[in-house]
């Protein structure tokens, strides 16, 4: 079938194709297209772990040519102080909703997202 119509429709299809691909900085198959979904909403994801502080109630202790070995050691490993204890809070992931072609969808990613996110489609 040559149809000069149908010709033309193919190349200037692929120059298309061609020129979404040089545009997006992305590479994609054949079968496979760079579109935009548009982001609906961003809401971090915090984790929280609990760390060791330095020991309190422990004061500064000048040195004494009488002191021992062991007594130097045990002070500088703060012996008999008790650790403070705090959490410590940090956001490792954004669930990001977004929509795409008259659907919703959420996907987690871990750097936040501008107004729209980048999707590979595949068309069949």
């Amino acid at each position: 079938m040559n149809d000069p119509q149908l010709s033309w429709i193919r190349r200037h299809w692929q120059h298309l194709m061609l020129s979404m691909l040089m545009i997006t900085g992305s590479s994609a198959t054949a079968r496979e297209l760079i579109v935009h979904g548009n982001v609906v909403e961003v809401q971090p994801i915090a984790s929280s772990r609990q760390v060791a502080g330095p020991p309190s109630n422990c004061h500064t202790r000048p040195l004494s040519p009488h002191d021992s070995l062991a007594n130097l050691l045990a002070w500088d490993l703060r012996a008999g102080c008790p650790t403070v204890y705090h959490n410590e809070a940090s956001i490792t992931g954004y669930r990001v909703v977004y929509e795409w072609d008259g659907r919703v969808y959420t996907r987690v990613m871990r750097e936040p997202p501008g107004e729209t996110v980048t999707l590979r489609v595949s068309v069949d």
